[in-house]
């Protein structure tokens, strides 16, 4: 029987973070396990063992929940609409040469009472989820990715991102002091689509990064851009190549918030499996 693996990728919120050292690079997501493989990192921090992780064909889907956060006012709509823009921004980028990376993510659709979990019989719904009360991840998490995938292809089955509205307030209109949904999610989606974090400040899958507002992570640094298209080259399938690609450029401002991401990690096995990651 393959073996299948799970990781998930966390977000959390920092006040007056600051960012050291040179920039570098974005990792791939790859199916070695540090928790219990012995897995190689190379300068920039990226796993370099292990199959990178990819969604076979380009292609996926995302069901986002119609309740949307009663918690904070957000409805379901609005969860909808901050999903499609965040994966439309992932989609829409130049890469060199001219064309589009080769990912396309179907337009969001609003279902009922969807469960971020993953069956190891399948199928499995990605779905997008906030999560008002009883929070079970990481305290400082502002929400998390979790990934289904086969460990021997790294060919990815399920994505679900659960935010943590239970700890955190929410906002898609510019409230200040409050997480920019439509930012979170591009990150987020950034881990759906088997990108790992960056070493580039700035970048909106950074390790760690500072911006002067919140809304800034809705834009993708060239480093994302450099990512995006290397995992789904225009017009060709994506290559299972992992590591990082050298990348430089920094988003200078100043807040009273910041951004922090951090790499983390929380594992478990199955016949397939299942494995978390988390940035905070």
């Amino acid at each position: 029987m393959s073996k299948f693996s799970s990781l998930s990728a966390c977000l959390a919120f920092a006040c007056a973070v600051t960012i050291a050292g040179d920039a570098l690079a974005f990792c791939r997501t790859t199916t070695c396990n540090p928790k219990v493989d012995v897995c190689a990192f190379d300068d920039h921090g990226c796993n370099t063992e292990g199959v990178p992780v990819y969604w076979e064909g380009g292609a996926t889907t995302l069901d986002v929940s119609a309740a949307g956060s009663p918690l904070w006012g957000i409805s379901g709509e609005d969860l909808e609409a901050a999903t499609s823009a965040a994966a439309a921004t992932w989609q829409d980028v130049t890469c060199a040469g001219g064309d589009k990376p080769a990912i396309q993510v179907a337009p969001p659709a609003l279902v009922p009472d969807p469960v971020p979990e993953f069956d190891k019989d399948g199928p499995n719904d990605n779905v997008v989820v906030f999560v008002d009360d009883a929070w079970a991840h990481e305290v400082d998490a502002l929400a998390k990715t979790s990934l289904g995938f086969y460990v021997s292809s790294g060919i990815l089955l399920d994505a679900d991102i659960e935010l943590n509205s239970d700890k955190f307030a929410f906002t898609v209109s510019g409230e200040p002091g409050r997480a920019d949904l439509q930012s979170v999610l591009t990150h987020e989606i950034g881990h759906v689509l088997g990108l790992d974090h960056s070493d580039v400040p700035g970048a909106t899958m950074a390790a760690r990064a500072n911006s002067s507002a919140t809304e800034a992570l809705r834009t993708l640094h060239q480093d994302d851009i450099d990512a995006i298209c290397s995992v789904y080259p225009p017009s060709k399938p994506p290559e299972d190549d992992g590591g990082c690609t050298l990348a430089r450029g920094s988003r200078s401002g100043t807040s009273a918030w910041s951004w922090l991401l951090v790499l983390g990690a929380a594992w478990r096995w199955r016949s397939r499996r299942r494995q978390s990651n988390a940035a905070r």
